[in-house]
């Protein structure tokens, strides 16, 4: 098979995915011209050998889904990707919380859904979740969502819960391509200086986002402890001052270096614990970081340029 061109309005594109469909023998549903031509160039080929599953069907209906309505479709976003991404779930909706089943044509079949619609079918806007929920969600932006949900115990056969989990991802991929600069240039100055580190971390182990969403504040909370090197006591201590900034924050998003700035003990406590840890560690995880920044912004801002 040949590679997937990434322009999402390229000839090209839809003839590719046309063949990949009939490749695996596939049945064809699309009016799409480009799409179709692929598919009857290699449609009397031979191809009884290769055999198909689950995540190969569910990646080729979402690449022609995504040339349909001229999205972007990132190369990252492979079968085994979604394989992946499904397994990771155990067979439950991060959402809804309800068995995901495969193939039975209920509300409880799994689904990949872009969270925000604005951005294509790139790794980091993608999400498993119920066959139901998807439609009930539909193409509604964070900010429709927020109004709708907003003082209701349910929505559209939801419970304000379930959409919350929702709004709380949603936010997350925003994130990413909103304050990619922002981050990076606080990366940038945290790293000169180990107290200026430690604070930025701590920034994000408390914020409204990173609580929001487990798995933001499990990888700041990881990087932590992980350069305390093993010192369960250094450890306990950066708790404990997270606990305590926590505490002055009364459930809203603080500046931390402000905060510490007003409390002489705090900072004495945070220098301390910053001189003890290990720097190198921090280093390597915030460039990664940055990395990672630096690819879903440039992916966003494709898809941005592939609906212009």
């Amino acid at each position: 098979m040949e590679d997937i061109i990434n322009n999402a309005k390229e000839p090209r594109t839809g003839f590719n995915i046309g063949a990949d469909i009939a490749f695996y023998r596939l049945k064809l549903d699309t009016t799409n011209e480009h799409i179709i031509q692929g598919y009857e160039s290699c449609a009397n080929k031979d191809s009884s050998r290769n055999k198909t599953d689950v995540y190969i069907r569910k990646w080729l209906t979402l690449r022609m889904h995504a040339f349909e309505r001229g999205l972007h479709f990132s190369p990252d976003v492979t079968v085994e990707f979604l394989k992946e991404m499904f397994i990771e779930t155990n067979q439950k909706c991060p959402f809804t919380h309800e068995r995901l089943t495969q193939g039975s044509l209920e509300s409880s079949d799994w689904s990949i859904d872009r969270l925000c619609s604005e951005f294509g079918y790139v790794a980091f806007n993608l999400a498993v979740m119920s066959t139901g929920l998807n439609k009930a969600k539909s193409d509604l932006s964070i900010k429709q969502l927020k109004f709708e949900v907003k003082n209701k115990l349910e929505f559209r056969g939801y419970s304000a819960v379930v959409w919350q989990r929702v709004i709380n991802r949603m936010f997350v991929v925003n994130g990413i391509v909103n304050d990619y600069d922002e981050i990076t240039r606080d990366a940038d100055a945290i790293l000169q200086n180990p107290y200026n580190t430690l604070c930025f971390f701590l920034e994000n182990v408390l914020s409204d986002e990173s609580r929001a969403h487990e798995e933001s504040f499990n990888f700041f909370m990881g990087v932590l402890v992980k350069s305390a090197s093993g010192n369960n006591r250094l450890i306990n201590e950066i708790e404990e001052v997270a606990k305590k900034l926590l505490l002055k924050s009364k459930g809203k998003q603080i500046e931390i270096l402000p905060t510490i700035e007003r409390s002489k003990t705090l900072k004495r406590r945070l220098e301390r614990i910053s001189n003890r840890m290990n720097m190198d560690y921090f280093i390597k995880e915030t460039e990664q970081r940055k990395e990672l920044l630096k690819q879903f912004s440039s992916e966003a801002i494709g898809t941005q340029k592939v609906r212009s």
